[in-house]
């Protein structure tokens, strides 16, 4: 009895996972080249001959990929499903079923996908409206759609910035979304004015989000180093140490240096640190130990 129960549960799993065929390129799966990518072991001359292959593949597969990019991404399995996978690895052979039809743990292809977006970049952007939906559904729980948007860069910027100089909106909702301003946005110059306008806002999240994204961005600096400039005296302790942080990607050495005098020793200790590691020479090294 329990032989037919486990036989009908493999042809159930089987029937519902075939389905369409995972891209390949070269004899390898889409996930496979994925792994390749994102496998950090052996640094050297080979790693790099391996992770541009791997790029390579993930390229010619392309658009095909991308619906199985936001299957794994997005993915949560029911509880049939999860009862279903176990009842499998119980059967003859169901260890190999299972890999077969269901390669990898969910969340190791979840994390796998974005690699995925990061290298089509441009060519992923079709899945932008779905990521945005996603997004607006989970609000100020948007992390994961929001971090697709990012590996998207400048093609995903404009729907995180919607989201961010959207005041109606919640708080938690803007400053998540501001969390994911990429250094990779490169041409993103038009989203500094807007960054600024928030450095002005009452709340501190805010604030301190948007100093950290021109930090990230770091373009436009004759913009965005006065406004930086002027908010250096912010009473909230996050908003000024996201600053200076920002200041170093401006390299704007004269004004961390006016935060060495800061009421608080936190904010002292973070401009002396920056001094001494990205700007020593306005700064004796004696000095900057010692505060």
């Amino acid at each position: 009895m329990l032989a037919t129960i486990c036989l009908v549960a493999a042809v159930v799993v089987v029937a519902v996972w075939r389905g369409e065929r995972e891209p390949e390129y070269q004899g390898r799966k889409l996930s496979e080249w994925l792994a390749m990518y994102a496998d950090d072991e052996g640094r050297g001359p080979e790693w790099v001959e391996r992770k541009g292959r791997a790029v390579e593949a993930i390229r010619r597969i392309g658009t095909n990929g991308l619906p199985w990019l936001m299957r794994w991404a997005f993915y949560e399995p029911s509880e049939w499903k999860t009862k279903s996978l176990s009842l499998l690895e119980k059967m003859p052979y169901g260890s190999g079923i299972k890999h077969r039809i269901y390669p990898g743990r969910p969340e190791t292809l979840t994390q796998l996908s974005l690699g995925g977006f990061t290298i089509l970049g441009k060519e992923a952007t079709p899945v932008i409206p779905d990521a945005v939906r996603a997004m607006n559904a989970l609000n100020s729980k948007g992390d994961w759609p929001m971090l697709i948007l990012r590996c998207l860069g400048d093609h995903g910027l404009p729907s995180l910035m919607q989201v961010v100089t959207n005041r109606a909106n919640t708080v938690a909702f803007r400053a998540c979304a501001l969390k994911y301003v990429s250094w990779d946005c490169t041409n993103s110059a038009w989203a500094v004015v807007p960054l600024t306008r928030c450095l002005e806002e009452e709340d501190w999240e805010i604030a301190s989000g948007a100093a950290h994204a021109l930090g990230q961005l770091a373009q436009e600096p004759n913009i965005a180093v006065p406004a930086l400039m002027a908010s250096l005296r912010h009473p909230n302790r996050s908003v000024r140490v996201n600053i200076l942080y920002a200041m170093v990607r401006f390299k704007a050495a004269t004004a961390i240096m006016e935060m060495l005098t800061d009421s608080d020793i936190h904010v002292r200790e973070a401009a002396t640190n920056l001094l001494y590691w990205n700007a020593p020479e306005p700064l004796p090294k004696e000095d900057a130990k010692d505060e």
